[in-house]
């Protein structure tokens, strides 16, 4: 009997907080024996796990990877964990599988309990509403979804319901509700009927208290008005509420506005909204809402909840005062009539008394997340992981800014601002190549008081010959560019065929016109809402592509984005936005960069325009960048370079690691284009001297890898994402 071992460096690592891995990305072998499986924190303590019908639950869920049968979930149930070792036995003979002992039950009988010792959940089996919280022998509730048009419709009354239960594990619950709940009134549009899903996940990290999470999606796609035909939009008022409550509420309040029949409360991050009574505690954190520029909890005469308004048009929400400031812009809830789907993530905690509600959030705000890998095995060589990042960074970091200026390339130009922040250029040809400078001799040609005038005459002078493209002086100089959208519209105005054809007219000039064959990183636009504000107003950067071949992964779904365009993806973006980088947006960004380094943010994306001056680069400017670099764990890395790394460490196959003689092998098995070809950073337990690595492409021809120690036996090295295989000797 073999024994191996697996380690997770797990991160942000948040008491009780809950994380699923699957041993597809842990490549057990096929002769695995589960029941010797043990997972111990960094101080040798066992954590809580148990395995789940993966198949299952990935048809239920629409997980995205290829998989196979099983799951591991683990909770990570104490602080202070700086990662978790996950020991088992490779054996013809498997033992049994130990059973965790019950920190959560399911009853499905006359009726769906969900309990642990002091807390049950009980739903009712209509629309599969929470008819009732027990906390203590207290009761509450009921909890569920509510939509109006003018008049309310409770979830329990929800039509077309169908139920499934994705896991019964012994220490997690997952349940999955779906439905159409119905928009009427006066106060409506247009009424009909809107398809909601809901998946629930309950867990405990002590057999008393009970953590649970809502994911909750609209599909406002599929919405039907009252004749059964599809309808464009409904603008509904929808709640995730908790009824029959009059207790004083707690919250992380940003500021709020009293109502006729009570009040809305914009939430601080992290966000939440608790009561405590007597014998029972009960917190609500929202920590997801697409689209959205903030979360609100709105208190009614008798209920609390999570509350999203729905609106056609951009206008101020009917609980904002006049004289209120819009912080973010946008006024919450503005979903245009083409918009698609809109996304909540709720987490609640249910407890008999009270804990910090701080640490409470944070659960919800910040999900873990492997950042690597490293398995141990009773063989010399063990298997090799791609790392999270190139040199196993733990975030990528991408910075753009606008060619609106000469500065952008002069700064860059004589090393005032580092080569990797890239410049964004319109696509836009205006019928003939579009140049927003040139050359005439060795002077640049701009007239500052007439910006438009300048770029015209800039252009027309290159199309004559009598000027030189600036951006073609600067080519032999490493810069890196991205595009903006061909008329650069505001995008969130436009339908979706509209922006379709916006997308694909940019990508056919930049093929065309700029011969860049495969436009990885796509089309750039700062007219985007839900970013941070600033004082000209609410602006962010969004990639859209028309290719079939990437999905650019971002924080905020684009409401009005067409399906085939833009679909969410696994991993956690970090976004932050300056229009300008002035010396106050040069704070803003640094803050916002700390914050998301700290909480284990994957990728954090800024741009912006450089402030003009006429010789320096603004000593803020620099500082900012230089302020970034100091974190060497940190990857600053192009759009492309960031993709195809992304693109290669989801698709790219490892084989286990084979004995052949007196070497060791690994193939490798990558279905991508020929463009998304990358270096990828390989990890490796190597127990023994090596005398030689080398990699091929052809299973012909190797070259020597290039490796480094970076612990005890362990080895990183990089190769081509089109190798074939990989021999250690």
């Amino acid at each position: 009997m073999k024994k191996e071992s697996i380690i997770l460096n797990v991160y942000p690592i948040i008491k009780n907080s809950l994380l699923l891995v699957s041993f597809d990305e842990l490549k057990f072998p096929e002769n695995t024996d589960f029941g010797s499986i043990k997972v111990l924190d960094n101080n040798g303590r066992e954590l809580l796990f148990d395995l789940i019908d993966k198949e299952d639950y990935a048809q239920k869920l629409n997980y995205s990877n290829n998989i196979s049968q099983n799951n591991i979930a683990i909770i990570a149930n104490r602080s202070n964990i700086k990662y978790i070792r996950i020991f088992y036995s490779i054996s013809k003979n498997p033992s049994k599988y130990a059973i965790p002992k019950k920190k959560i039950e399911m009853k499905n009988n006359s009726y769906l309990a969900i309990s642990t010792k002091k807390i049950s959940i009980l739903f009712e089996k209509n629309g599969y509403s929470i008819e009732k919280i027990k906390i203590n022998k207290n009761e509450y509730g009921p909890l569920q979804l509510v939509t109006s048009g003018g008049n309310l419709f409770l979830q329990k009354y929800m039509q077309d319901t169908n139920f499934s239960i994705i896991s019964d594990s012994n220490i997690i619950k997952i349940i999955k509700i779906s439905g159409t709940m119905k928009i009427f009134g006066n106060k409506c549009a247009k009424e009909g009927y809107l398809p909601i899903a809901i998946t629930y996940y309950f867990w405990s990290s002590n057999g008393k208290n009970m953590i649970a999470k809502a994911e909750i999606e609209m599909e406002y796609d599929k919405a039907k008005d009252m004749d059964g035909n599809k309808v464009e939009f409904l603008n509904s008022l929808v709640w995730f509420r908790l009824d029959n409550i009059h207790k004083e509420l707690s919250t992380n309040s940003f500021y709020s506005n009293k109502t006729d029949g009570g009040n809305i409360t914009t939430l601080k991050h992290p966000y939440y909204a608790c009561f405590k009574d007597k014998n029972a505690f009960f917190a609500m954190c929202p920590y997801l809402a697409l689209p959205n520029d903030g979360i609100h909890m709105e208190k009614g005469k008798n209920f609390f909840g999570a509350s999203w308004h729905s609106m056609s048009e951009p206008k101020r929400p009917y609980w904002q005062q006049i004289d209120k400031k819009e912080y973010t812009g946008k006024p919450q809830g503005y979903y245009p009539a083409h918009s698609l789907r809109a996304y909540w993530k709720i987490g609640m905690y249910f407890d008999t008394e009270k804990k910090n509600i701080d640490d409470i959030a944070s659960i919800f705000s910040y999900q873990p997340k492997t950042r690597n890998i490293v398995h141990l095995s009773s063989e010399p060589v063990s298997n090799a992981y791609i790392t999270r990042w190139k040199s196993n960074k733990k975030m990528a970091f991408n910075a753009i800014t606008d060619d609106a200026k000469i500065n952008d390339y002069l700064y860059r130009a004589k090393g005032k601002m580092p080569r990797w922040v890239q410049m964004a250029i319109a696509t836009r040809t205006l019928g003939i190549g579009y140049h927003r400078f040139c050359y005439i001799g060795n002077r640049i040609f701009y007239l500052k008081e007439y910006p438009l005038l300048s770029t015209l005459l800039s252009t027309l002078f290159c199309f004559l010959g009598i000027g030189k493209p600036l951006r073609k002086r600067f080519q032999n100089k490493d810069l890196s560019y991205l595009l903006h959208t061909n008329t650069h519209p505001r995008i969130y105005r436009l339908d979706a065929d509209a922006i379709t054809s916006e997308i694909q007219s940019s990508e056919r000039i930049w093929i065309g016109k700029w011969r860049n064959e495969i436009p990885l990183s796509h089309v750039f636009s700062y007219a985007a809402p839900y970013g941070i504000a600033t004082e000209k107003g609410t602006m962010e950067k969004v990639a859209f592509s028309a290719s079939k071949y990437i999905q650019w992964i971002r924080e905020w779904p684009i409401p009005n984005a067409p399906l085939d365009f833009f679909l969410p993806a696994k991993l956690f973006w970090g976004v932050c936005i300056g229009e300008m980088f002035d010396k106050k947006n040069c704070t803003k960004v640094r803050q916002e960069f700390i914050r998301r380094y700290r909480s284990g943010c994957d990728y954090m994306i800024i741009s912006g325009h450089v402030p003009e001056y006429d010789k320096e680069c603004p000593k803020f400017v620099t500082g900012m960048f230089n302020f970034f670099q100091k974190y060497s764990d940190v990857w600053f890395a192009s759009a492309d370079d960031i993709i195809k790394y992304y693109k290669a460490r989801e698709t790219l196959a490892i084989s286990r690691v084979k004995k052949q003689g007196s070497r060791f092998s690994i193939e490798l098995e990558n279905n991508l284009p020929n463009y998304f070809y990358t270096d990828i950073t390989l990890m490796q337990h190597i127990r023994k001297k090596i005398n030689k690595m080398q990699f091929t492409t052809d299973n012909k021809n190797y070259a020597d890898v290039q490796y480094k120690p970076i612990g005890k036996n362990l080895i990183m090295y990089g190769i081509p994402s089109n190798a074939k295989r990989v021999v250690i000797s």
